[in-house]
């Protein structure tokens, strides 16, 4: 069977839905080379780097406006290209790794109908269309045509069943005839990479949270939040001598969120680092004692799920696309969504683990990752998912 995903960021680049979106062609070539061919649509380019092994991509020029009124007409050449590829490589799946090319995905599924699947694994698809800025007239007919598109396509996957409700509840409408009328729901977890095993048990008070800051970064990740918490314990004398809240992240509010640890003379808790590889990501959760994400909407985010590779106790917000990362108090804690007190509780009983405890957490985590997220798992769920979809024929 060949298999072609389509995706607005992948390989060489190192985001969290770049790795996403690696990782699960990955699995599918490790696992499932006999019976599926790879293809990748993409317009991220090689650069420098090799083009990975075993798939063939077609990293895509695209030369037209990205804020223009004009832009529908570059989507159509983009389509054209795309078909073209598409006939040329006898493709049998077509598989959409994001909701967010508007013309495009509804230009296609007229085209390709049931052959078109989609994954939702992102905020862009769900909690940013919705509640986000739409006032332009462009961004009002792109959610409009990413409705069109949800309504019409037969195969919706996500990475939690949380945004699985979500699209029945805000693309469908909550409408049952629209949900499930010729329609089929699946999950696809995330996937990490194979081969990094946990470290020792991290007994000192170093805790790793991830934070883009932007302004919608800030917002979405609860980072003040985070800072309230942190100062909560402080102020209530809480908080352990060794505690270090190292936070990784950059943008244009990373100014005011440290200027904001100085005004609440915070420093010597918390460490922001600016930038950092992917390979540095690991080590520094490797070197924590667990991972903090506080989020107050997200997505199955990869920098948990590397967390749970790497068997680290977890602290998470509830209602999100993380919740089947964590049981509360068996692989970490749950805390209450913006709600800096919770959060400081959470934390507190994480500084009050003793070793065994924490080793005990930390393999729950690992299980976990084995259990849903592992590639072998990863690759076990689409080739489900691909059997199953014969069905609809």
């Amino acid at each position: 069977m060949n298999v072609l995903f389509i995706t607005p960021d992948f390989y060489p680049n190192s985001t969290g839905f770049a790795n996403a979106s690696t990782n699960l062609v990955n699995s599918i070539l490790k696992y499932g080379e006999d019976n599926y061919k790879v293809f990748v649509f993409t317009e991220v380019q090689l650069g420098s780097k090799q083009e990975l092994n075993g798939i063939s991509v077609y990293r895509y020029k695209f030369t037209g406006p990205k804020r223009h009124i004009f832009r529908i007409l570059y989507e159509r050449k983009r389509y054209k290209s795309l078909c073209g590829y598409i006939e040329k490589n006898n493709i049998d799946i077509i598989f959409f790794e994001t909701n967010t090319f508007p013309f495009l995905e509804n230009w296609v599924l007229d085209r390709y109908g049931k052959k078109v699947f989609v994954r939702i694994h992102s905020t862009a698809d769900t909690e940013v269309p919705i509640f986000g800025e739409k006032r332009t007239i462009g961004a009002r007919i792109a959610f409009k045509k990413m409705k069109d598109f949800m309504a019409k396509v037969a195969n919706i996957v996500s990475t939690s069943n949380y945004y699985l409700d979500f699209i029945k509840r805000f693309y469908l409408d909550s409408n049952v005839y629209t949900m499930w009328e010729n329609k089929s729901y699946g999950i696809i977890y995330n996937t990490s990479v194979d081969g990094i095993l946990p470290k020792s048990v991290i007994t000192n008070n170093i805790f790793i949270t991830m934070g883009k800051m932007s302004k919608s970064g800030v917002i979405q990740k609860g980072i003040t939040d985070l800072l309230k918490s942190v100062f909560y314990l402080a102020k209530n004398n809480k908080i352990h001598d060794d505690f270090n809240l190292i936070i990784i992240g950059d943008g244009e509010e990373y100014s005011r969120i440290l200027s904001t640890i100085h005004k609440l003379n915070l420093e010597k808790y918390i460490q922001l680092v600016r930038s950092a590889s992917h390979d540095e990501v690991f080590e520094y959760i490797s070197q924590a004692k667990a991972t903090i994400l506080v989020s107050r909407y997200e997505g199955q985010s990869m920098f948990v799920t590397e967390s749970l590779s790497l068997g680290k106790p977890l602290l998470l917000t509830i209602d999100n696309g993380m919740s089947d990362m964590i049981v509360d108090g068996g692989n970490g804690f749950l805390a209450r969504t913006g709600d800096p007190v919770d959060i400081a509780s959470a934390i507190s009983k994480i500084m009050a683990l003793g070793k065994d405890e924490l080793e005990a957490m930390g393999n729950k985590s690992r299980l976990i990752y084995e259990t849903k997220f592992s590639l072998q798992s990863a690759f076990e769920q689409f080739d489900c998912l691909m059997k199953l979809s014969n069905l609809n024929d």
